[in-house]
């Protein structure tokens, strides 16, 4: 199930009072002077934010943590749960004030992280992301724990003479993917 989050929405909402603000000095101007050039950058800068906040996205599957950006050049990150080692959440002054923050996911042997900035409640998501890891991780110590079982029982059926040291060995191998 793909859970997916957008910047807050409070930045898109500061962004268009501050294009609004352009259209509105822009109607001011055309009126007096005739002169379109304020309220165009003005339209302009509502569509840019609207599109800019539609696609800037986080989403998190079962397998992945994908961040897509971007309008006129877009990228995505694609993050498998079992490279990530850490989550940071950082908010800055204005950030708190809008119950919005940053999270950056470090994976591998990246220094830097990915960032995704201005998210509504990061711990949220950083929580999501982090039962994502603790799930995977206990996972991964079951399988491991069921392996060593199966060796076990399989040298115990080699001791009683119920199977070959060859059979033994053969399926060690295909246990231990050798």
């Amino acid at each position: 199930m793909d859970k997916e989050y957008h910047a807050a929405k409070a930045y898109l909402k500061a962004n268009l009072f501050i294009a609004g603000t352009f259209i509105f000095f822009g109607f001011i101007s055309f009126i007096n002077t005739n002169s379109l050039w304020l309220l165009a950058l003005g339209i302009f800068l509502a569509v840019w934010f609207w599109l800019a906040y539609k696609n800037y996205r986080l989403i998190l599957t079962d397998t992945d943590v994908i961040l897509k950006q971007g309008v006129l050049n877009k990228s995505s990150h694609e993050i498998p749960y079992h490279k990530i080692h850490s989550v940071s959440v950082t908010k800055g002054m204005f950030q708190r004030m809008l119950h919005a923050g940053n999270i950056v996911i470090m994976a591998g042997n990246d220094v830097s992280g990915l960032p995704f900035k201005n998210v509504e409640d990061p711990e949220t998501i950083r929580d999501e992301i982090s039962t994502h890891l603790t799930n995977k991780g206990e996972a991964q110590v079951n399988q491991r724990e069921d392996k060593y079982s199966e060796l076990e029982r399989l040298a115990s059926l080699r001791d009683k003479g119920v199977i070959t040291v060859e059979e033994y060995d053969q399926k060690k191998k295909q246990l231990l993917q050798i």
